[in-house]
C-alpha cells in the first residue's frame, strides 16, 4: 500500500489571508475564524481559481488508483469556528473523495503544534498500512524537510506547494466588522 498526504490549506485550496485592516492583536488570529475559510471572504461555493489544480490533479488521480491511500491533513483545529464540517463538504464539493480528512485535535496534543501532529498520524497510517511509499504535499517546507528526516525507514517523496498567497478582497475590517469596499 501507498500512503499519500495533502495539507488543505495553502496547498490544495487557495486559503483567504486577512483582509485590509486586521490587527492580529486587536483582532484575533485569523486561522480560527469561520470567515477564514466562508463569507465573506471566501464563496460559500468556492470557483476553480481557489483551489491549486496540479494538486487537485494528482489528488485525483491517487484517490482513484486502490493502491494508495489517500489523506489531507490540516493544522485548523477541530473545535473552532465549523471547520470539521467546511473543509470536508469543500473537499466533497470538489470530487476529493479522500480516504481520510483529519483536522488537528482541540485537545493540545503535541502541544497544539500542526508539525508534529501531522508527523504522528503519517507515522501510525504508514505503520498500519505497511507502507513501501509516501508522497507528501504541503506549503511548509521546515515541515516537509523534518517529516523526511523522521521518516528514512520509508521511501518519501515530497513536493513544497508554492502558491501566492489570496488576501480577503473588498472588504476592510474595521471595529469587528467588514466593510464592503468599491474599488471604482
Amino acid at each position: 500500500m501507498k500512503l499519500f498526504v495533502s495539507d488543505f490549506d495553502d496547498t490544495l485550496f487557495r486559503s483567504a489571508y486577512p483582509p485590509d485592516g486586521w490587527d492580529r492583536d486587536r483582532d484575533g488570529y485569523w486561522w480560527e475564524l469561520p470567515e477564514s475559510l466562508g463569507p465573506p471572504c471566501v464563496p460559500k461555493v468556492p470557483g476553480m481559481e481557489w483551489w491549486n489544480q496540479q494538486v487537485v490533479k494528482r489528488a485525483t488521480q491517487l484517490i482513484r488508483d486502490p493502491e494508495w491511500f489517500c489523506c489531507c491533513l490540516t493544522g485548523r483545529r477541530t473545535h473552532q469556528a465549523n471547520f470539521s464540517q467546511r473543509i470536508p463538504w469543500l473537499l466533497e464539493q470538489k470530487g476529493l473523495l479522500f480516504d481520510l480528512v483529519r483536522l488537528c485535535p482541540a485537545d493540545g496534543s503535541d502541544q497544539g503544534a500542526t508539525g508534529p501532529w501531522k508527523l504522528s498520524v503519517i507515522q501510525r497510517l504508514a505503520r498500519r498500512f505497511d507502507a513501501d511509499e509516501i508522497e507528501i504535499w504541503d506549503d511548509r517546507a521546515d515541515h516537509l524537510a523534518d517529516w523526511e528526516a523522521a521518516l528514512l525507514d520509508y521511501n518519501v517523496n515530497t513536493v513544497h506547494v508554492q502558491e501566492p498567497h489570496r488576501q480577503c478582497r473588498g472588504f476592510r475590517f474595521r471595529g469587528r466588522q467588514y466593510i464592503e469596499v468599491n474599488d471604482d
